[in-house]
């Protein structure tokens, strides 16, 4: 009698609070479910043969097949060439919406493929990787995209040229220039008649216009590292300018002796340091250096144990006479100097990197650097 009494009170007690407990997981059941979901028709798009004057733009439809509202957090694209664009950021259940993708195709050739990624609050996929490809035809084909002479010898010819072929025998380069003309020439040859396969009009063979550029050394063109824009301008509005680098290695007349730096490798701190390296016209030709300046960015405190000292070598000496005056003393230069670095290594362990700039009156070499490194150890 007593156990079927305590079971009633135990039915009346549980039985009214049975169904909160039941809508509360039903309540969390329906949440879970409530989720959006970013569908996306295709994930790819291929816009085929396209030239690179051109910007192609596809649309790519998408749909959030969930049953929650759905944000797009944030579209990124690879690089600049790529643009992407939505109307909005958040759509309903149910609702479609379309990403507009355009590809930049100027300054690419061939086969080119693009990424867009998409970031949203479906949590299956919260990011979406989308690619757009393009097969890109140059209007005007170049044949080099980088003029590289390498190293020169200065007031030595040196010629490489640039063949620019047009899309049509209307084709004309109207005009060449470089950004520094005292480093590179440039000459537009007379046009002459090619043909070409054009892959946009599905590989006819067609009739073209093309220019030969020459490119030459400057006659006042500077020693050492030497760069410019070469820029040939053209007659197709879709293809106005176009541009193509250049360098070159100018080796001058004043030049580094072996071993070409000053380097003490790697020296206890109080060790010795005694380096010399000759600086000298390769023509034997007397030149004189106006001003040493030192540039020890990592380092800096060896100049305080060290003393470096340009010195004249006495056998290299020339008498110059002065056309200004004919009763003056000639003045002496010198075809070769030693630049030494003497001392001892700083007492604090520390890299040493950095160089000494020598400046000179040798015709076109207005500064000669010479690198100084090393590392002081305890």
């Amino acid at each position: 009698m007593t156990r079927l009494l305590s079971l009633a009170v135990a039915a009346l007690l549980i039985g009214p609070a049975c169904p909160f407990l039941t809508d509360s997981v039903h309540a969390q059941a329906v949440s879970s479910a409530l989720k959006p979901r970013l569908v996306f028709e295709s994930e790819q798009h291929d816009f085929g043969l396209v030239d690179d004057a051109s910007r192609p733009t596809a649309t790519l439809a998408f749909r959030n097949e969930g049953s929650a509202a759905l944000t797009i957090v944030r579209v990124d694209t690879t690089c600049g060439c790529t643009a992407a664009k939505l109307d909005k950021m958040q759509y309903e259940p149910g609702e479609g919406g379309e990403l507009e993708v355009s590809l930049k195709t100027e300054g690419k050739k061939n086969r080119v493929t693009q990424y867009v990624t998409v970031t949203s609050d479906d949590p299956d996929r919260p990011t979406q990787r989308l690619e757009v490809r393009a097969d890109v035809v140059q209007l005007v084909d170049v044949s080099v995209r980088t003029v590289n002479f390498g190293k020169i010898e200065r007031g030595v010819a040196s010629k490489q040229t640039i063949v620019v072929t047009g899309p049509s025998e209307e084709f004309v380069v109207t005009a060449a220039r470089s950004t520094r003309p005292d480093v590179f020439d440039l000459k537009i040859l007379q046009p002459r008649e090619a043909e070409i396969f054009d892959r946009l009009s599905g590989g006819q063979k067609r009739a073209v216009a093309q220019y030969v550029v020459e490119v030459t050394p400057g006659a006042n063109i500077p020693a050492g590292q030497a760069s410019a824009t070469l820029v040939l301008s053209t007659n197709l509005e879709a293809r106005p300018e176009i541009q193509i680098g250049a360098n070159a290695f100018v080796k001058g007349d004043v030049q580094i002796g072996e071993p070409g730096r000053l380097s003490f490798g790697g020296v206890k701190a109080g060790d010795p340091i005694d380096l010399t390296v000759r600086v000298e016209s390769r023509s034997g030709t007397p030149f004189e250096i106006k001003k040493m300046v030192e540039m020890i960015p990592v380092g800096k405190k060896l100049l305080e144990s060290v003393e470096i000292e340009l010195i004249p070598v006495p056998e290299t000496a020339v008498e110059l006479e002065q056309d200004d005056d004919d009763d003056s003393e000639p003045v002496v230069r010198y075809t070769a100097y030693d630049l030494t670095v003497k001392g001892t290594a700083p007492a604090t362990p520390m890299p040493v990197r950095g160089f000494i700039v020598l400046n000179t009156d040798a015709r076109g070499q207005p500064v000669v650097r010479v690198n100084l490194s090393g590392v002081v150890r305890r």
